[in-house]
């Protein structure tokens, strides 16, 4: 994501999924954001969707015992320095895993100047997958559609 693929190439870039937020240097996000911007074609449009972040704050974490394929997993979550550290434990073939998954906490005011720093222009700011307006309060989502300056 950091490192540049292609210049001026595409129309349309995407960052589905909260695929942000996962590296602990706030410089390294821009650096992967100005690769997505570098790639785009002047006027190209950059989508990024990203859990909302208020939400997340006033919200409980919580903990969660799952079982896929026959494996349980015991997954819980909490808000520390600005991330959601999620922790994973489970057993298989004889072993114990042990996994741990952070990703920052952006507010919609961080993403603002994100996309001020590498010339990307808000066109709409959703909060769910419907294209409904984003409500810091009860927003499930942060959708930005944004475009590439000329």
């Amino acid at each position: 994501m950091r490192e540049l693929f292609r210049t001026n190439v595409y129309q349309l870039a995407v960052n589905l999924f909260t695929s942000f937020g996962y590296f602990a240097n706030e410089n390294d996000n821009l650096l992967a954001l100005r690769s997505a911007v570098l790639a785009l074609k002047p006027g190209g449009v950059f989508v990024l969707d990203f859990f909302n972040p208020e939400k997340v704050k006033i919200g409980e974490m919580k903990s969660l015992d799952k079982k896929v394929d026959g494996i349980d997993f015991k997954i819980s979550k909490k808000v520390e320095q600005g991330f959601i550290v999620k922790d994973i434990r489970f057993s298989a073939n004889g072993a114990d895993h042990h996994f741990i998954e952070t990703v920052q906490l952006i507010p919609q005011q961080k993403f603002i100047q994100y996309f001020e720093k590498t010339g990307l222009h808000i066109l709409h700011t959703f909060g769910n997958y419907a294209l409904q307006p984003y409500d810091p309060q009860t927003s499930d989502r942060l959708i930005f559609i944004t475009q590439k300056g000329n």
